[in-house]
């Protein structure tokens, strides 16, 4: 089995919590313990905070739903394994250049940064809620309409079963007369 190798950046990235960005600054080399290290790390850090306090940004800006579902659905999303890994030890996702050429969020195209992915999952999924609520509020309007036109056809209907009684009614009232008329001519 092939020994691991991970360059530095990601080891003193995921170390220091910082972006392979500001890690890269500090040079790299390959190092064969590193994966292993790296997972114990991130093993250690379950729940690891992100900051993202409204004071520490600027220029914020609005994303409309549909167009980042429609990033998402041309962006490939696939099963693939770290070349440093097992073959056996599978992820999913997108690489980091696809998702940047996308959306064009992080420092370059070379890693995903987790709040980036976080965000374009929770507007798409606020697009998604919007789509089914929309739906459902047009589903709900057609059902009404819906039984608006049966009730409409139901009393439609009765009407003409009672119209058709009546003729009925009147055709036995001239079949009686014609009788009469038949026998008073004999």
């Amino acid at each position: 089995m092939r020994r691991p190798r991970v360059p530095l950046v990601i080891v003193l990235g995921v170390l220091l919590g910082v972006g392979a960005a500001a890690a890269r600054s500090l040079g790299t080399f390959q190092w064969p313990g590193a994966a292993a290290l790296v997972r114990c790390v991130l093993a250690d850090r379950q729940s690891r905070g992100v900051v993202s306090d409204a004071e520490s940004k600027e220029d914020l800006r609005d994303l409309d739903g549909d167009e980042v579902l429609a990033k998402i659905a041309r962006m490939p999303i696939r099963q693939w394994n770290y070349t440093a890994d097992d073959p056996a030890i599978r992820h999913l996702g997108p690489t980091p250049r696809d998702f940047h050429a996308a959306f064009g969020l992080g420092a370059d195209a070379l890693a995903i940064d987790a709040l980036d992915a976080a965000g374009v999952a929770l507007r798409a999924i606020q697009a998604l809620e919007a789509r089914s609520r929309t739906q459902h509020e047009n589903l709900l309007e057609d059902t009404q309409a819906l039984a608006d036109e049966s009730a409409s056809l139901v009393q439609e209907n009765t009407d003409r079963v009672a119209q058709l009684a009546a003729l009925t009614a009147e055709i036995a009232a001239l079949h009686a007369e014609v009788a009469v008329l038949r026998q008073g001519c004999r």
